[in-house]
């Protein structure tokens, strides 16, 4: 429905870009995702934008995904749904940074 022209972008007030899940499922293996998911970034990056991606389930996404320099990431691969008071307690613990990541897959 509509259309959306790209030079609207430097138009918008946003400083954050979400990649959908549907876009990091065959990330790591299917050209065409990998392709699309890298000129996001790379675009997103140039425009100066926080890079998050959403779904992230296995060690091969997410090395991809650091490899083309998303900033954030969320997935099962860190933790599944939690609840507001789960939520408050992880936030009050030792905070994390992108090098004490989780281990990815080999």
């Amino acid at each position: 429905m509509g259309h959306f022209s790209l030079s609207q972008l430097k138009n918008l007030p946003f400083n954050h870009l979400k990649i959908d899940s549907s876009f990091i499922r065959d990330v790591a293996t299917d050209p065409n995702d990998a392709a699309l998911v890298r000129i996001l970034i790379g675009i997103a990056n140039d425009f100066k934008l926080t890079v998050v991606a959403k779904g992230v389930e296995t060690g091969k996404q997410c090395d991809f995904l650091r490899e083309q320099g998303c900033d954030a990431y969320l997935g099962y691969l860190y933790s599944p749904p939690v609840s507001q008071d789960e939520f408050n307690q992880l936030i009050l613990a030792e905070p994390r940074t992108k090098d004490s990541l989780p281990s990815t897959d080999p």
